[in-house]
Formats: structure tokens, C-alpha cells, sequence
């Protein structure tokens, strides 16, 4: 990705696809290097 939140958006999507299921499951996203919080 060319950009972190492009980065993220793609994450989020991947998870959403793949990772989750919404009725039982919930997920976390950790960038490494972070330093926004």
C-alpha cells in the first residue's frame, strides 16, 4: 500500500472477508511502529 491508512483499509477488508464472523467474532488491527495513539 501506498499510504498507511491504504494500508489499514486494505487490513480491515481482508479481516472482514476472511478473519470474522460478525455474529461470534471481533478483531483488532496493530500496526507495528505505530506512533499515532
Amino acid at each position: 500500500a501506498a499510504t498507511r491508512e491504504e494500508a489499514l483499509a486494505q487490513a480491515r477488508a481482508m479481516c472482514d472477508r476472511l478473519l470474522a464472523n460478525p455474529v461470534t467474532e471481533d478483531y483488532d488491527l496493530v500496526v507495528d511502529g505505530d506512533t499515532s495513539r
